[in-house]
């Protein structure tokens, strides 16, 4: 045997090879007796060739497998049961400021499939039309449940309606296409904090009362597909800082064309009234996952949000009031909880904050941040609670940003009995200095941090525990820590803020 595989190598195998076998060769000879041993040897020489040929076959398949595949809704799935039966909500909490109470959403006893519209199953055929023409027939007879069966059903743009609640029975996927045609025609919305028309987003709203979404079952939005613009979409985007500048006509932005793109986000709500998203499972979003603009009376439950690629976060709120996020878990490629209100001058033109915001009982698996304010908050942030959070890992766990130029004001913020696993680089991020400004004659409008409080933190590992850092025109005001406990390698960062806050927070560090 030995002498066969001596001969084929000398006759075909190349230099490489044939150095690689003479060391294994000598290796061997040196362990075993090659007259005594014999039958072992051969053993050996069958587990090394089944070995390496297992090898070469799991690369083929890792390389070739799609992410957009039944194995990773299995596997969201499967986390999203054993979750479920770890949550054990507690009771609303009283804000600590005024906030009216978000109704519960209801809805006429009418039910309408998309099967009965025409709705083909498996993931190939586009039901695009099924879908418009189930949600208008009924938005025309007063609104009611359209219902999507188990199965899957490939889908463009789903446009809802006032008292539509779009409803997934379990075992129900909605694929999402990336024919980008089916995201036409242009619809307003807001890209990053400036306004303009973009291509839909895939689940969209405009100036709707009492919407939903909810159900079992699964939104998978193909993201895998839409990641080619990347590249593309980034003088697109500076286009659109120039367009939001120079204050052009909103009418005048128009970014669904071939030549300037920029990506949509999952869902979007803009100026709507009653929003309800319960019990829905978001995976692979092409950018911003849940987006809601200008509205109010939001509450977000028991969803799971399982997404991974650039800028892909997981719930923004902008410029949104009196909302509750709650019982939920994500993790995004991006901030999992974000709060923000709008960029730069067209930020201020706008000028809508986001106040009266309450979350709670909700698990970041991942994230660039885990709860994080900004960096777009010209507009404003005030009013926000949140409590009882656990975040796995985060790059920057509890993160505020801004910058000279950007205006606005964030306070009235309260983050009490908060979790951290790991935090890559900061536990507690607070940065007037993130980007720089557009304009020099930006720095007559710094942005204003005051009454931040921090309570019951623990983070258990951070690169460096705080980042604190103001500016010499607007000094972080009246924040506070209570009970807070942080362990970290590298000490913490202060510029710029007003007084002495740290009378109750206790530092470990941690031996690299």
């Amino acid at each position: 045997m030995r002498r066969w595989y001596d001969k084929y190598f000398q006759k075909h195998a190349t230099s490489f090879v044939k150095n690689i076998w003479r060391r294994v060769s000598l290796v061997y000879d040196y362990v075993f007796d090659r007259e005594k041993c014999l039958p072992d040897r051969y053993i050996l020489w069958g587990i090394m060739m089944f070995s390496v040929v297992g090898l070469v076959y799991a690369t083929f398949v890792i390389q070739n497998s799609s992410k957009i595949n039944v194995d990773s809704v299995k596997l969201a799935q499967e986390r999203r049961e054993q979750l479920q039966k770890k949550r054990t909500s507690t009771p609303l909490r009283n804000a600590p400021f005024a906030m009216s109470e978000i109704p519960e959403l209801t809805f006429p006893n009418r039910e309408c499939s998309i099967v009965d519209f025409g709705a083909v199953s498996g993931g190939k055929a586009s039901n695009t039309e099924s879908f418009r023409k189930a949600i208008a027939s009924c938005a025309s007879a007063g609104g009611g449940r359209v219902s999507v069966p188990k199965g899957t059903w490939l889908t463009g743009a789903i446009h809802l309606k006032s008292n539509i609640n779009l409803f997934l029975d379990e075992g129900a996927v909605i694929l999402f296409s990336d024919n980008h045609k089916e995201y036409l025609p242009a619809v307003f919305s807001r890209f990053e904090g400036i306004e303009l028309y973009n291509y839909s987003s895939f689940i969209y709203a405009k100036d709707s009362k009492n919407i939903a979404i909810t159900g079992t079952g699964e939104l998978h939005g193909n993201g895998d597909k839409w990641r080619g613009w990347d590249a593309l979409q980034e003088a697109s985007l500076e286009k659109l800082i120039t367009f939001g500048d120079k204050n052009t006509p909103v009418a005048q932005r128009n970014f669904a064309t071939e030549e300037d793109t920029l990506q949509p986000s999952f869902i979007q709500c803009v100026n709507c009234k009653g929003v309800l998203i319960d019990g829905v499972n978001i995976l692979d979003s092409p950018s911003w996952t849940i987006h809601l603009i200008y509205s109010e009376n939001i509450m977000v439950r028991n969803i799971d949000v399982y997404t991974g690629a650039r800028n892909t976060d997981g719930i923004v709120l902008d410029s949104s009031r009196n909302a509750i996020v709650q019982d939920s878990l994500f993790r995004a490629g991006d901030d999992a909880i974000v709060i923000k209100s709008g960029k730069d001058r067209d930020g201020l033109r706008v000028n809508r904050p986001s106040e009266n915001i309450v979350i709670h009982d909700c698990v970041v698996e991942d994230g660039h941040g885990g709860v994080t304010f900004g960096s777009e908050m010209s507009g404003g942030i005030r009013n926000v609670f949140a409590y009882n959070i656990d975040v796995k890992r985060a790059d920057f766990a509890l993160r505020f940003k801004s910058m000279m130029g950007r205006g606005g004001v964030v306070e009235n913020i309260f983050i009490e009995d908060v979790t951290v696993k790991k935090a890559v680089f900061d536990g507690i991020h607070i940065d007037m200095k993130y980007g720089t400004p557009l304009h020099s004659e930006d720095k007559s409008r710094p942005p204003v941090f005051r009454n931040i409080s921090f309570k019951n933190v623990a983070v258990e590992y951070a690169k460096v525990p705080y980042y604190l850092i103001g500016l010499p025109e607007s000094l972080i005001r009246d924040i506070t820590f209570e009970n807070v406990s942080i362990s970290s390698i590298r000490a913490g960062k202060v510029e710029y803020v007003s007084g002495e806050p740290f009378h109750d927070i206790s530092l470990h560090r941690i031996e690299k």
